[in-house]
């Protein structure tokens, strides 16, 4: 059953690889799951103008996928990478723009540990540290093969003062 949990975390995660790529290379329109993986192509990449790309490509996931979960959780988070990462004030209509797009998630897919990792990082950038522990928790407790699950458990503990359960997390996401 392990082993069964483990190839699929990493074929899931080869799949998304191919997909991205397919979704960076062709040239329009975009459905709804190809904006999202544009997305995510923009978040592994660093600097502003990947942050803006990735916000831009997540709202036109939503926009043309409203009933997709996980366009919801990556916007969610994308609007507070913007926060986190240029520094843009969180005023009320941003954090409620954030709230709105994690409650959408939620409703739609609450039990996927991708949508739920997505939302660690939306919860911090609301300086809600608690909902980010029990959110990462989560995700590890639905796929504990997925080393981002342990990361984002590591860092919802780091920003908590713990440190001794973050070290457990990070341990654990570099062994898998």
């Amino acid at each position: 059953e392990d082993l069964a949990a483990v190839v699929a975390t990493e074929l899931g995660k080869q799949i998304v690889d191919v997909q991205i790529g397919q979704a960076m290379a062709h040239p329009g329109p975009f459905s709804g799951w190809q904006h999202l993986m544009r997305c995510m192509a923009y978040h592994a990449r660093t600097g502003s103008d990947s942050l803006r790309r990735c916000t831009e490509e997540a709202r036109k996931a939503v926009s043309a996928a409203p009933d997709l979960g996980i366009a919801h959780a990556v916007l969610a988070a994308a609007l507070a990478g913007r926060v986190s990462g240029e520094g843009q004030a969180l005023d009320d209509a941003l954090r409620r723009e954030i709230q709105a797009h994690i409650a959408r998630a939620m409703q739609l897919d609450g039990d996927n540990p991708m949508v739920i990792a997505r939302l660690v990082s939306a919860y911090a950038a609301l300086e809600d540290g608690e909902t980010c522990l029990r959110l990462a928790r989560r995700a590890v407790e639905l796929n504990p093969y997925w080393v981002d699950a342990h990361h984002m458990l590591g860092a919802a503990c780091l920003s908590l003062g713990r440190t001794a359960e973050a070290i457990l997390a990070y341990t654990e996401e570099l062994d898998r």
